[in-house]
């Protein structure tokens, strides 16, 4: 066994490099394009040696990756590696006492920083490699439960384990097998060995129409004020038809359907923040499915908040609405806005009035005067100017319709409000 290849660090806590280190370096690189033989040799040039056997073995990964025991738990690189050591001693004593002999090396990709393990059975009579998996994701465990989880059961353990494989240029095939069952946990992140039959077993194919359908359903709840269902819906979405799939491309899809939704919704109610829906709707920002229902439905629940305060609007209205938000600056027709909507101009203009109480005409102007008076008191645009960029290209239509809205002219309105605000900056 290889107890004796160790991280190594000296009194300022860095890495030294001598037979340990390069051990998990080499181990590493068989998980890379590097030339098996090329590792072989300077293996054995440093008297490095192998203990699994090439002829049959299996690869396994364990414990957390580092994105989680960094970002949740605040564990540094130095701290993590002072439980990894005495526990990869562990692991190897539990392994060698079942009649398996294994490598166990740390996975160097920066995101993972897990337990690499090829091992093989040293005797016909030895328990199986998914058994001995069990114990190994067990053991690690019981470690973290006492030394990072301590009482916090939102995470565990999770252990993925490959087919059976033969030869130095299987590891790679191996640990890419291991590698995506181990991803695996975002979606059911339980104490289990995770194989490519369970994964069979458990695996519901979700239709990718039926999950947009799903999230068109969920945002019409919400459109119509009724936010108990739309939070059941959210629910569905992702601990059954999501959480089931294991399919991340899925579950990007997903997610780029809901920055889109959201999106358009906070700019019809004024919600605006993209920050906060970009970072909402970046599936890097998860660790686990769970956190994904956590996360969204406060900005779900803000959308309902602004439809219960403010009326229902239909989807043809909400479309509308963004289309015209996003263009108002432009040449706009309501045919243009109409066909963005998927209706008739003539249609648009009828339920548009039933649910604003205006035109899209006079919606139109709205914005733009709406934006003509934020320029006219935080720029130092001339009134035409200002009348050019909200897309008015008429300034004596401008100044009477900014009349219409204001009561005074846009001149008036400028100096009316410099001056509140010179007297508001006053001791």
């Amino acid at each position: 066994m290889n107890k004796h290849y160790d991280f190594v660090f000296d009194n300022r806590n860095q890495i030294t490099f001598p037979a340990g280190v390069m051990y998990h370096l080499f181990m590493d690189m068989f998980l890379r394009d590097n030339p098996i033989n090329s590792i072989i040799d300077n293996m054995k040039r440093m008297q490095i040696e192998l203990s699994f056997r090439p002829e049959q073995f299996w690869c396994c990964v364990t414990g957390l990756k580092k994105e989680i025991y960094t970002n949740v738990y605040g564990y540094n690189n130095i701290q993590y590696m002072g439980i990894f050591t005495p526990l990869r001693h562990t692991l190897l004593d539990i392994i060698n006492a079942h009649d398996w002999d294994a490598d166990i090396f740390l996975i160097m990709d920066n995101n993972r920083k897990q337990f690499g393990i090829i091992m093989s059975p040293v005797k016909s009579t030895a328990c199986s490699a998914e058994d001995l998996a069990l114990k190994i994701g067990q053991t690690v465990q019981k470690e973290y439960e006492k030394s990072i989880f301590k009482n916090d059961s939102s995470y565990c353990n999770f252990t993925s384990l490959s087919e059976e494989q033969h030869g130095l240029d299987a590891i790679k095939t191996g640990f890419k097998q291991a590698f995506i069952l181990n991803d695996t946990a975002f979606f059911n992140m339980e104490p289990v060995v995770m194989t490519e039959d369970r994964l069979n077993s458990l695996r519901k194919v979700a239709d990718y129409q039926t999950v947009m359908n799903t999230c068109e359903k969920m945002f019409q709840l919400l459109d119509n004020g009724n936010k108990s269902e739309c939070y059941k819906t959210l629910k569905y979405l992702f601990e059954n038809l999501l959480r089931y799939s294991y399919n991340k491309k899925l579950l990007s899809d997903t997610f780029n359907y809901l920055r889109y939704a959201l999106l358009k919704r906070y700019t019809v109610w004024d919600l605006t923040d993209d920050l906060e829906i970009e970072t909402l709707c970046d599936l890097d920002t998860y660790h686990r499915i769970e956190e994904c229902i956590e996360a969204l439905w406060p900005a779900l629940e803000r959308v309902g908040a602004a439809v219960n305060q403010n009326g229902t609007r239909s989807s043809t209205v909400i479309n509308a609405i963004y289309h015209i938000k996003k263009h108002f600056t432009e040449d706009l027709s309501v045919p243009e806005i109409a066909s963005y909507s998927g209706v008739t101009a003539n249609y648009l203009s009828s339920i548009f009035r039933q649910n604003m109480g205006i035109t899209v005409r006079d919606y139109v102007n709205q914005c733009r005067i709406k934006e003509a008076e934020r320029l006219l008191i935080n720029s130092n645009m001339q009134v035409a100017e200002v009348s050019d960029v909200v897309g008015i290209h008429d300034v004596k239509y401008f100044a009477r319709l900014f009349k219409k809205h204001t009561d005074i002219s846009p001149s008036q309105y400028r100096i009316k409000h410099i001056k509140d605000l010179h007297e508001e900056s006053k001791p």
